[in-house]
């Protein structure tokens, strides 16, 4: 069987990377520095990555992960430590390493619009696979679901209760409810 992934050779680009004076290196949490987990609060980082990610950062470059997840949720599920910078809730949450905290204020019509998806969610008998967020309500589901929580469906379901935000799926079983 052939290989359809294409092979590259990255030694110069990590060679260019020694000249450089300031490096920065953005991590996604979900899928790339943990697995996927049914239950999501499992989802700890593959072996070997807390350690490698703290040896990046103590050489020089600023490291940052970024996810989905509430800030605080990514710091005490990487084990990363001292803790890295992190951004959360799709960008609207920073978590410094010192422990800073600041979050994005939304506008009163956006908080309106998170108010009316819970209470879709809550309506709907869905608020089991729900997570509230600043700035999203996401719903996930990972594993065998019923019909009517599928992600077509749901988004489907979504789209028919006049929802005025926006609805972003994805096959992993999320779907994200933005009141932009």
């Amino acid at each position: 069987m052939q290989s359809l992934e294409k092979q590259v050779d990255y030694r110069s680009f990590l060679e260019q990377l020694k000249g450089v004076q300031q490096r920065v290196l953005l991590l996604d949490y979900d899928g790339t520095l943990a697995p996927f987990r049914t239950d999501r609060e499992h989802a700890f980082p593959y072996p070997g990555i807390p350690y490698l990610v703290s040896r990046i950062a103590s050489l020089g470059t600023r490291v940052a992960l970024v996810s989905g997840r509430r800030a605080e949720e990514v710091a005490a599920l990487s084990g990363i430590r001292p803790l890295p910078e992190i951004w959360g809730s799709h960008g609207l949450e920073r978590l410094t390493p010192d422990g800073k905290y600041s979050v994005a204020e939304l506008e009163e019509h956006h908080l309106s619009g998170l108010y009316q998806a819970a209470l879709w969610l809550s309506r709907e008998g869905l608020t089991r696979v729900a997570e509230f967020k600043p700035g999203s309500v996401a719903a996930h589901w990972r594993g065998p679901q019923p019909a009517r929580t599928s992600t077509p469906a749901f988004a489907r379901a979504i789209n028919a209760s006049n929802w005025a935000g926006s609805v972003v799926s994805a096959p992993i079983g999320v779907v994200l409810l933005v009141p932009w």
